[in-house]
């Protein structure tokens, strides 16, 4: 999911997308996935998060007028701890 912020200038938007997330073995993990928070083009910060924390996250920013530019499909390779 990509959600985009209302913003005047485009080019100053905070994007935050949500992709699937799987194993170097293609497997794909249930209920996680990678956050990918964007401003001005630049990557600011990557993170593993929960489902819960997910839809949360999604409610609080629709909230604040986000909009839902689109469904990212495709599952990235991440290695999570199993600690």
């Amino acid at each position: 999911m990509r959600l985009v912020s209302p913003s005047s200038q485009p080019q100053f938007s905070m994007v935050v997308d949500f992709y699937p997330v799987k194993h170097y073995d293609g497997s794909i993990y249930k209920g996680k996935f990678l956050k990918v928070l964007t401003f001005d083009g630049c990557t600011q910060s990557k993170k593993v998060v929960n489902q819960r924390d997910m839809e949360r996250e999604v409610d609080e920013r629709l909230a604040l007028n986000y909009t839902v530019e689109g469904f990212n499909q495709d599952a990235q390779i991440v290695s999570i701890c199993a600690c």
